[in-house]
């Protein structure tokens, strides 16, 4: 059997540090801190700029009360 190699493009890389923030800023506190486990790049986007990131509440869900 052959095995396909799947080639991952990642184009984060083409997103500057300004508009990352500003796509994260639309994210509750608790995906932010799920974010900075994504990549390095990521997390030190979220740690040099956790003063500027609004902290929304996190929506609990009712799978959460159980």
């Amino acid at each position: 059997m052959e095995e396909k190699c799947l080639k991952v493009q990642d184009y984060t890389s083409e997103i500057s540090d300004d508009a990352l923030l500003l796509i994260f800023s639309e994210l509750n506190w608790m995906d932010i801190n799920n974010l900075k486990l994504v990549s390095k790049r990521f997390y030190g986007v979220v740690h040099r700029n956790y003063h500027r990131l609004e902290r929304r509440k996190t929506a609990v869900s009712c799978q959460d009360e159980f």
